[in-house]
């Protein structure tokens, strides 16, 4: 279908999907199925997106249309696919048989460009071919086209799959009691943290100093505050030898060198890289760690993160 002609639907009376299906039509029991249907790309292939995100994707598209062009209802999740709205465009309560499958594939396309594309190796296009199975690749890429002109996409939720989500359940129960690791969320970031370690680059030659040039270390107040904490002892103060060390003013390992470093430092050794991470500095997040783990990338900006800066200071003062 071309564009001119979807254009012409979409500004007609009846209101229809991005690829030109009426999402008001009546639907047959086959339509409500294929609405449903359309949810297992969320499991396809490399997506393998966890259930219960799967769920809060499943509810919120049924809120979305529940809600087109009336009042905000109220979001009664059940169980799965029995996600509920409760009033809306209908009048009555509202199930994922009642999406249109255009609306849900609108909202699927969507959710697979702007949420996942950029986690998966190939960018999301086989699961974007299995979506939209009767579309060639020119009108995939057409289709593309109009989500991103639509500008009305849902807020999604974060994608994680399977695997990432036991491995935060797993962490959860093996800290069961510290209320310094109660919650999913702080979980999650653990996982993620340690997959940007492992995606480091460690054939990179670390223990050769490399000038770069204009680079120096710059404590307070133009760097930030030096690590306070032992570099030798766990969860100590610096010892005395550690008092005397005096920084180099010249830093002399790039970023890929420091992050190699990290790696063997965190894989090969006593320490972990969540108590590395404590140890540079109370307000060195799980988030800026990982954030510059996953840089592959010596720019000015990755230079002058201070998880880098801190992570040299530490390797250097021991």
């Amino acid at each position: 279908m071309s564009l001119l002609l979807l254009r012409q639907m979409m500004s007609a009376k009846a209101v229809f999907s991005l690829r030109g299906e009426a999402v008001d039509a009546v639907l047959t029991p086959a339509r409500r199925q294929a609405s449903k249907q359309l949810f297992r790309v969320l499991n396809y292939g490399s997506m393998d997106l966890h259930p219960k995100f799967r769920d809060e994707l499943v509810g919120l598209t049924i809120w979305g249309d529940a809600t087109r062009g009336h009042e905000d209802g109220d979001c009664q999740p059940i169980h799965g696919e029995t996600w509920k709205i409760w009033g809306g465009r209908l009048g009555r309560d509202h199930t994922i048989e009642d999406v249109p499958r255009g609306y849900v594939r609108d909202k699927l396309m969507a959710y697979i460009m702007y949420i996942v594309a950029d986690k998966l190796e190939d960018g999301g296009q086989s699961a974007m071919r299995y979506l939209c199975s009767d579309l060639d690749d020119s009108q995939i890429e057409e289709y593309r086209s109009l989500i991103r002109a639509d500008g009305t996409a849902l807020v999604y939720p974060t994608y994680y799959t399977v695997k990432q989500a036991e491995a935060a359940e797993r962490i959860l129960a093996a800290n069961k009691g510290n209320t310094m690791m109660r919650r999913f969320d702080q979980a999650i970031k653990v996982v993620l943290l340690d997959e940007a370690l492992e995606g480091v680059d460690d054939s990179v030659d670390y223990e050769r100093p490399k000038h770069i040039f204009g680079l120096q270390w710059d404590g307070p107040p133009l760097g930030p505050k030096l690590i306070s904490n032992s570099v030798v002892l766990l969860d100590s103060l610096p010892l005395t030898a550690e008092r005397t060390v005096s920084l180099a003013s010249q830093i002399d390992r790039d970023c890929r060198q420091v992050h190699a470093t990290i790696k063997k430092f965190c894989t090969q050794g006593q320490w972990s890289l969540e108590q590395f991470r404590v140890a540079l500095s109370p307000s060195m997040t799980r988030d800026k760690m990982r954030a510059f783990l996953s840089k592959d990338t010596d720019d000015v900006m990755a230079r002058s993160s201070p998880a880098y800066l801190l992570s040299w200071e530490f390797f250097h003062r021991r």
